[in-house]
Parts: structure tokens; sequence; C-alpha cells
């Protein structure tokens, strides 16, 4: 049944498809399988992402980084021509925004007979632009563009759990998905179900964002973060008495594997403890800790003298508010030394 809705689904945008236990998986088992030389891109892989040469073994694939200053270009060194045993890789990650087109890396793989794998790092069906969100590249572009294979995540922008799919040319996704890795690596029954009802929800674009806690958070307007920050502040206040509680703008980071440099507007409470802001360290280490003491702890971050909440991603307020009475003694034993106060957990 899932493999029916599943093709439903993708095969609006995809003729090929396996998954995997995760991202990694997929393109770990595409360059052992695919790969005698991996040409990658020198920007890309080594400190960009969990796919770099620290990560991935050379097994199937020796890396081998071309003669460019920075990036993977058409006119770099070519690749060997294919030997008898299989043929080099082109292995290309999206984990900077400074991109070589991949209509000329496909063209010059395709030109020496390599196939062309595009590692997405996160993934997406839909374009975020239609939400006012950044846009980042499809798979279905990356395959209309050249590429041969092309591997995200199941998670991250996709909204669903830990996952990796590779898609692209039939007989390719076939030759992966017999290889005796698959079964190693294979998406548990748990994650299946689970990527199911996310596949679903794609299947109406219309109320995608809505029904779609990711996107739908990624989404959200500004000015309801404000108001739910105008509704929290007087009761955090309450419990802080000498504090000062107030409601700032921030910037959100959409996540570190996916959209790392980009920012969404957003509003926080900022709260700084009573006293000279140049001695308020050891209470902000106080302060944080006691927010996460509780047995559903709220973790915020410490930043210019503050300690700030951003309320982007919170949905249920009285989950935020019940702790708040256990965070009233937060500045009992004041005397403590900073690096005591770590240890209230």
């Amino acid at each position: 049944m899932f493999w029916t809705m599943a093709m439903t689904i993708f095969g609006m945008f995809f003729s090929g498809i396996v998954l995997w236990e995760s991202q990694f998986g997929g393109v770990f088992t595409t360059t052992q399988i695919l790969a005698r030389r991996i040409d990658r891109d020198r920007r890309r892989l080594p400190h960009a992402g969990d796919h770099g040469p620290r990560r991935l073994p050379d097994g199937g694939g020796r890396h081998h980084q071309p003669d460019a200053p920075t990036r993977l270009r058409s006119r770099d060194r070519p690749p060997h021509r294919p030997a008898a045993q299989g043929a080099p890789l082109q292995l290309r990650s999206r984990a900077s925004r400074t991109r070589s087109p991949d209509a000329d890396l496909a063209a010059l793989a395709h030109a020496h007979g390599l196939p062309y794998a595009v590692d997405l790092g996160s993934g997406l069906l839909v374009d975020l632009a239609a939400w006012g969100l950044p846009r980042e590249p499809l798979p279905s572009e990356a395959l209309a563009a050249g590429a041969d294979l092309v591997t995200f995540s199941g998670d991250k922008l996709l909204g669903g759990p830990q996952a990796g799919i590779v898609v692209g040319r039939t007989e390719l996704v076939r030759k992966l998905a017999r290889n005796p890795l698959k079964r190693a690596l294979r998406l548990d029954k748990g994650r299946l179900a689970a990527l199911e009802a996310v596949l679903r929800l794609y299947a109406d674009p219309e109320r995608l964002a809505e029904r779609l806690p990711a996107l739908r958070l990624l989404s959200r307007p500004e000015a309801e973060i404000n108001a739910l920050a105008a509704r929290l502040r007087p009761a955090v206040a309450a419990v802080l008495p000498g504090c000062t509680v107030d409601i700032e703008p921030c910037r959100s980071q959409v996540g570190s594997g996916s959209m790392p440099v980009d920012r969404l507007p957003s509003h926080c409470l900022a709260i700084a403890p009573p006293g000279p802001p140049r001695r308020s360290g050891s209470a902000l280490l106080r302060l944080a800790a006691a927010f996460r003491a509780p047995s559903m702890p709220v973790i915020g971050r410490i930043e210019a003298g503050r300690l700030r909440f951003d309320l982007r991603c919170l949905e249920d307020e009285a989950a935020f508010a019940a702790p708040l009475p256990q965070v009233a003694g937060w500045n009992a034993g004041s005397t403590r030394p900073a690096a005591a106060a770590e240890k209230v957990r």
C-alpha cells in the first residue's frame, strides 16, 4: 500500500525512487556501487554537511579533487575515461550558495560516459517561494538539468522522518535497490509509515502549509509570533521579579543542514537579570539552567546579555507556561559560582 501511494506522489516528480535509513545511507551506497572515483567540488564536501571525506569511506570510490581553485566547473580537468571495472562518478553537494551549473557538469560527465549525481542535502517537492520563503533547488530541477541521480532527505525541509531518498534514472535506481547494502541500510516500518503520512499531505498542495508542521512553522506570519509574545510576556514577568522581560525582533535560523545561511524574521522574549549588564554572566547561566530544570525543559539562547526565547516554533502556550512557577526561585543561592549553576540539571 505504501509503495502504491508513494509512487503516486513521487511519480508526479520522478520516474525511479529508492529509500534508505538516512540521506547518508543513500549517498554512501550511491558512491559504493556506482563509483570507482569520485570527482568532487573542493568547497562542497570537506566542511559543509555530513557527507565529506571524513564521513564517506573510499571503499567504492576514491575521492579526487580536480585542479580547480574553489569550484568544480566544466572547464576544469575532465574526469578519467570509464575503466573496465566501472565508471567514475561525478558527485556534487548543494552545501554552498555558490554553485556551478548542473547542466554544464552533467554534460561534462555524459561526454565521458559517466553518471552524474547531485546531493541536494535537504530536498523539496514544492517551491518554498510560494510561501514567501527563500528558494531552494528542487530534485526535479536537478534531473531536468541532466543529473542521473539525486539524493535528498525525507526529514529537514520535506518535513518527514529521518530517511534518505534517491531518485533518477530507472536502471540506476534498480541497481541501488538490488545491492545487499539496501538490506543493511533499509528504512524501518515505523519510519515508512511516518513518511507515508507526510507524503499524503503533498497530495493536497492547497492545504499543505496548514497541515505540514515544518512548512506551517517556517511560513508563520511575523505578526502572529509577535501577538504570541505579547500574551506570554505578563506570565513570564510575574515569576521573574526584578528581571526585565521585553519583546524584541530576532532572526530564526531555518536549519544547519538545510538553508544554513537563511534567517526568517521573528520575535522573542528577551529576559535580562537584575544588576549591571557587564556582571550578568553568572545570573544568565542560573536563569537559563532554571528554565531547563523542569521535566519539560524550556531551552533558550544567551545573546547580548539576555536570555532569549524565539517563539516561531511555539504552538502550545500552556506547555510553555506550565513550568514557569518552578522558575520563580531561579536566583536562590545566587552566591554560588557560575560553574556550579550549570549543575542545576
